[in-house]
């Protein structure tokens, strides 16, 4: 058995129905996991500054080289399980969604879950965890406007372009923006978790028609 093979063979007996709506729900609850966890996490980091402070700090070490708890652990677990839905959403749906778009959602994951796991006071394996994540989850929703049909198409479409806009421009501009580092950072990351989101609503929803 080939790989592709392998790959479309049903998790734990799960008709392709039952694949589509996993992952479905596994992309809302990752979204609205991650946005929660981040919104939790700076609520409880002291001093926590949206304009000058990146979303990754908020699991990072503080001027003394400890982690602030509990706001970390909450960034963490957030993170962490939404990177691994995601890549469950890849998993189950590949037959759905395609090789490519289903390819993007688990390597998205996959970012996610190393951003988790790589603090951003690790250095470069964080950097190259958060770029994935970042780029991923734009290309993601450009692909997803490529493989549907109607309006889910435009909305991937926008949220898509505006995501790697958005990060074309964090990557040249840093914190040099009205928006501070953190600011401009939230218009990368915001898109993905709306795309997150919504998109597992319509795999839901379209699953529910058939």
């Amino acid at each position: 058995m080939d790989l592709a093979s392998w790959w479309d063979q049903p998790i734990g007996g799960l008709r392709e129905f039952d694949r589509r709506r996993l992952a479905g729900g596994a992309l809302v609850v990752a979204g609205t996991l991650i946005t929660i966890g981040i919104t939790v996490a700076g609520s409880l980091y002291p001093g926590y500054s949206i304009h000058a402070q990146t979303i990754s700090e908020l699991g990072a070490t503080d001027a003394s080289g400890q982690l602030v708890q509990p706001a970390a652990t909450v960034f963490a677990l957030s993170m962490g399980t939404g990177g691994g839905l995601v890549i469950l959403a890849g998993l189950a749906a590949r037959s759905a969604l395609g090789p490519r778009l289903a390819g993007a959602f688990t390597a998205t994951g996959v970012g996610v879950l190393g951003v988790a796991a790589f603090p951003v006071h690790v250095g470069a394996p964080h950097a190259i965890a958060a770029l994935v994540a970042f780029a991923g989850g734009g290309v993601t929703a450009l692909l997803a406007a490529v493989e549907t049909r109607g309006t889910i198409r435009w909305l991937s479409a926008g949220l898509g372009a505006s995501t790697l806009l958005a990060l074309v421009a964090f990557l040249a501009l840093g914190g040099d923006t009205p928006l501070g580092i953190g600011g401009l950072e939230r218009l990368v990351s915001l898109p993905i978790q709306c795309f997150t989101i919504l998109f597992g609503g319509w795999l839901l929803g379209t699953t529910e028609r058939q």
